[in-house]
């Protein structure tokens, strides 16, 4: 993914490379009550990239992932209500990888507990979704 000539992808490998991602236990659609028990966001992703682009790089790189993320969460959801089992676990994959890279932990999680499992999200993925790109501007 290229953001204003800038390739989050070799920015991601090159801050974190030997680092585990920060994975929480798999969530069902049963689990998806505790959600609040899970890390919103983890500050340090957002800091190292503020640090390697700047903060008005970021502030613009941000503005997309919000867009981007939206966008995944509504493929999901539209690929749920047509039965595509394969389509909205392909959208749960790269909205959970999109969340991730930007430090979005919570997210990730559910939308890595989507992948494994199509569920319908209800309001529960929107909740969180808005509740975490609020997280992400209050950090930023």
């Amino acid at each position: 993914m290229s953001i204003l000539g800038v390739n989050l992808v070799n920015i991601a490998i090159t801050l974190f490379a030997g680092r585990k991602a920060a994975r929480g236990p798999k969530l069902r659609e049963s689990d998806l009550s505790d959600w609040n028990e899970y890390p919103e966001i983890d500050l340090t992703i957002i800091r190292a990239l503020i640090d390697a682009v700047g903060i008005e790089t970021f502030s613009s790189m941000r503005a997309q992932f919000v867009a981007d993320l939206r966008s995944l969460a509504q493929a999901y959801h539209e690929a749920f209500a047509r039965s595509d089992l394969a389509a909205a676990s392909a959208s749960a994959h790269a909205l959970k990888g999109a969340a991730a890279n930007i430090g979005l932990v919570r997210l990730s999680a559910i939308a890595g507990s989507f992948e494994q499992e199509a569920t319908d999200p209800g309001p529960s993925l929107d909740t969180i979704l808005d509740m975490s790109i609020a997280s992400l501007n209050d950090a930023s």
